[in-house]
Formats: C-alpha cells, structure tokens, sequence
C-alpha cells in the first residue's frame, strides 16, 4: 500500500493511498478469484520453492485464465495493471506467456516472442515485472494464457503478483491537501 504526499507551501500533507482494486499472489493455493474451467495450477516458483505461482498445464489460443469478476476502473487517476513473469529461455522464440484484458473487447497487452502485442515479455528465466496504464471507464476482466502458436510446451511460463491499482490523480489531491490545510487553520481560529 502506498501513501501519496503534496507539498503545500513547507508542509507535506498525506492525503490519499493507492487502491488495490485487483490482487492474486496466489499463496492460497486456490485459483478462487478466477473463473473454473482452466487448465491453470498453481506450482511452486521454480527459483524460489517457497513461493507459490501459476502455470498452464495445456497450451490455449483466446485466453486461459480469466478472472471471475470485471474491475471497474475509475474515471479519473491512473489505474495500472502489473504483474511478474518468468519465461524459461527457448531457441527461436518466445514461451507463450500472455496477458490482456476483456474490456469490453479483447486486448492482448503482453506477449512473447514478438507476436502483435503492445509489450514483449522477457524469457530470460528470470522474474521480470511489467506494468501497464488501463483506459479510464472500462470494466475490466484480466486474462492469461499459455499461446498454443509460441514454443509448443505447456508449463514453461509463469506469472505471479498480478494486481490492478489505482492512484487518485494530482489535481484532485492537491485539492484536498488544500481545503485539509484550510480546515486545519479555521479550526486554529
């Protein structure tokens, strides 16, 4: 959770955090924020037994994964979508690691291999965090998927802390840093 300052005048005044609005680390060992049907395990990191992550045990085309409810993103702010990825290393190509939205139409934000996404993931058999700025207004379902047109292995693509947040915008908190401050004086009176 993050607190965001604003400077007024020589004070710095806390006015608002960051909302989670989405968030899976997947210690549960449950997948009970994504809807039934996938053929998605959750299995221990490969780099770090003691954390849990998630997997495909088949290779799909058009989504996997997807998450149980749409998340209303707000109309003002930025909200971002991030998560962490680790890619086994393959000759010629990527893993087939994906992750888009449905909101209301499908979007492919993350990819690998070069296909026709907006970022490519990394498969450098390392953990690798990835961030995106969602469209305000949009209800927003987040969809995973091993691609069945990448290496052709199922289970050599990883995703874990995959979270939607939400920060207030500028103008709006150095709005309430000022009518807190004007509070805070006419209270001194």
């Amino acid at each position: 959770m993050r607190i965001y300052f604003v400077a007024v005048g020589t004070a710095a005044v806390a006015l608002a955090q960051a909302s989670t609005l989405f968030g899976e680390i997947f210690e549960s060992g449950n997948l009970n924020q994504w809807q039934p049907g996938s053929s998605a395990q959750i299995v221990s990191d490969p780099l770090n037994p003691s954390n849990n992550v998630v997997n495909f045990a088949a290779l799909r085309v058009g989504g996997d994964l997807f998450s149980q409810n749409f998340t209303a993103i707000p109309v003002s702010g930025t909200t971002t979508l991030s998560f962490d990825y680790l890619g086994t290393p393959v000759f010629g190509g990527g893993t087939g690691g994906f992750l888009g939205v449905n909101a209301p139409s499908e979007h492919w934000y993350f990819g690998t291999g070069g296909f026709a996404t907006d970022v490519t993931l990394i498969d450098d058999g390392a953990w690798n965090h990835y961030s995106v700025v969602l469209p305000q207004g949009i209800s927003a379902q987040i969809k995973l998927e091993d691609w069945a047109f990448a290496d052709g292995v199922a289970g050599n693509a990883y995703f874990d802390n995959i979270q939607i947040e939400s920060v207030p915008e500028p103008t709006t908190l150095a709005a309430l840093g000022l009518g807190g401050l004007a509070l805070l004086r006419r209270r001194r009176k």
